[in-house]
């Protein structure tokens, strides 16, 4: 397993040195990724699975920026059958692909995605499949942000824990602001005649569309993130990779706050410490707000 995780890790640096190379950004870039501490404990050393997720997801953003979207449909669809959380991204593709050439993505990506879960497919994985989904909406809570203020109003307004309720309303808030996202990005990127006529929207500056969809990726896992009950550590070396092709670095300070939740792990069991999850927060989103109110990083030739 571990050499596998390597070879895929060495895959990635590989896909990110081609990726800044065609963005024009810093070449360097990649040591934000490659020397991450969170990214070398968590994934060739604890030997999660998000390091196979990463490499298919720059390999299918790597086939798109190339005009091959067979391929890149294909390595999407192993991200999914890596980790089900790409599917949250699709709808970004609709700005970037059009319509009849986003149908031909999502069908394509669909297709392989059965092909390849079609081996598993047998009543008592589709239950424990069905039931792990559940578990993780309804029981499993770490490191949240916006469901420990939630779960902290319950029981002060019903006296126990409403995560069974929350969970899955957040999920549905999550899923409502990821799409209100989508449709922003939409808009920003492909400017469609009847609302640059209807609003006045500018025309004149480059359509950044490619360039611009690992940050688009990043801020659409950050938005599940925040209204997720479980953020476990290895979660966050996705947003590492994908701040390295792009001009924000707020991850990055996460990658290294989150070392923090490690400190409710004793002999004795595992205790979490809610002010050290508030400070590892309150820093994240207030650098993010920096970065996007303040003085946001230009990309650089």
């Amino acid at each position: 397993m571990r050499s596998l995780i390597v070879g895929a890790e060495i895959g990635s640096l590989i896909l990110l040195g081609k990726i800044l190379k065609r963005q024009q950004l810093l070449n360097k870039n990649v040591l934000l990724y490659a020397l991450n501490p969170l990214v070398i404990i968590e994934l060739t050393g604890n030997l999660h699975f998000e390091a196979f997720l990463i490499f298919f997801l720059l390999a299918s953003f790597w086939f798109l920026i190339k005009g091959n979207l067979l391929a890149s449909a294909l390595n999407f669809a192993l991200a999914i059958c890596t980790k089900l959380i790409p599917i949250i991204f699709l709808p970004l593709l609709l700005a970037r692909l059009g319509f009849k050439k986003s149908i031909q993505f999502y069908l394509t990506t669909g297709f392989c995605c059965v092909l390849f879960f079609l081996p598993l497919l047998n009543k008592e994985i589709v239950s424990g499949f069905r039931e792990s989904i559940g578990y993780y909406f309804q029981k499993f809570e770490f490191n949240a942000s916006i469901y420990y203020i939630v779960r902290e109003w319950g029981f002060w307004m019903y006296g126990y824990n409403i995560i069974q309720t929350a969970g899955w309303m957040l999920a549905l808030l999550s899923t409502l602001a990821i799409l209100g996202y989508a449709l922003w990005d939409y808009v920003r990127n492909s400017k469609p005649a009847w609302l640059v006529n209807r609003f006045k929207i500018s025309t004149n500056s480059p359509n950044l569309a490619y360039c611009s969809l690992p940050t688009a990726y990043l801020f659409v896992i950050s938005i599940y993130f925040a209204f997720s009950t479980t953020v476990h550590p290895w979660y966050v070396t996705t947003l590492v990779a994908f701040s390295a092709v792009s001009t924000y670095r707020f991850a990055i300070l996460w990658s290294g706050l989150i070392f923090l939740t490690y400190v409710g792990y004793t002999a004795e069991g595992f205790k979490e410490n809610l002010w050290l999850t508030s400070i590892e927060y309150v820093l994240v989103i207030g650098y993010l707000a920096y970065e996007l109110i303040g003085s946001k990083l230009k990309p650089q030739a």
